[in-house]
C-alpha cells in the first residue's frame, strides 16, 4: 500500500468517526462547518473521508462535540467517565493553542 492509499484510508476512518461524534452530540454539518471555518458541502466531503481535516480542526470539534480527541481517529478508544467542567469560548480556546504552538516552535 503506498503512502496515498493509506491516507485516503485514515482520512474515510477520521470522516466515520467524526460523524459518528456528530450525530451523538445531535448537531449539524452546518454547525461543525461554521466551527471549522469551511462551507457545510465541504464539512461533507470532510465526513466521507474525500478530504482531510487539520489538527486544528479536529481539537476544536472535539471541544464543540465534547468528545476526547483521540476518539476521533482511534474507533477503539474507550470513552472516559463524564466530568463537569467550565466551557470556553471556541475563539478564546483557538487562541490560547496557538500560543502553545508557538511556544512549542521556538
Amino acid at each position: 500500500m503506498d503512502v496515498s492509499q493509506a491516507i485516503t484510508i485514515r482520512n474515510k476512518i477520521i470522516g466515520l468517526l467524526v460523524k459518528r461524534a456528530r450525530l451523538r452530540a445531535g448537531t449539524s454539518q452546518k454547525e461543525c462547518a461554521e466551527l471549522c471555518g469551511c462551507s457545510a458541502s465541504t464539512f461533507s466531503k470532510y465526513e466521507q473521508g474525500l478530504l482531510g481535516l487539520s489538527l486544528p480542526q479536529l481539537e476544536a470539534l472535539s471541544y464543540f462535540l465534547d468528545v476526547p480527541l483521540a476518539s476521533l481517529w482511534d474507533e477503539g478508544y474507550e470513552m472516559p467517565q463524564e466530568v463537569e467542567h467550565e466551557p470556553v469560548p471556541v475563539a478564546q480556546m483557538m487562541q490560547i493553542r496557538q500560543k502553545m504552538l508557538a511556544v512549542q516552535f521556538r
